[in-house]
């Protein structure tokens, strides 16, 4: 399988698993390659946070945080700020100090 092709089927894999709906559309539409690799960077590194707690992960999408002043999945939807929401758990993954 091509990487385009496996980043496809791990982006349709972790979309499932959330079931959230703008997510679904999101990725049903038209994104670009570095989008995808994001979203799934964004995927993982909340699995690792929350141990794979699909709940959680939702709740932490969904959730307003005060980092962004709106719940990190708007940021998601509207592509904008898949970069911010990236670099913001891989600072919680790895702190520096």
């Amino acid at each position: 399988m091509d990487d385009r092709k496996q980043t496809d089927s791990r982006l349709s894999q972790a979309v499932e698993f959330l079931n959230i709906g703008s997510l679904e559309e999101m990725v049903n539409g038209e994104i670009d390659q570095a989008s995808k690799l994001a979203f799934l960077t964004i995927f993982r590194s909340l699995a690792m946070l929350v141990g794979g707690d699909r709940k959680a992960m939702r709740h932490w999408l969904e959730t307003e945080n005060s980092a962004f002043g709106e719940a990190p999945i708007e940021l998601i939807v509207r592509g904008e700020g898949l970069d911010s929401v990236v670099a913001y758990l891989e600072r919680i993954r790895h702190p520096q100090g």
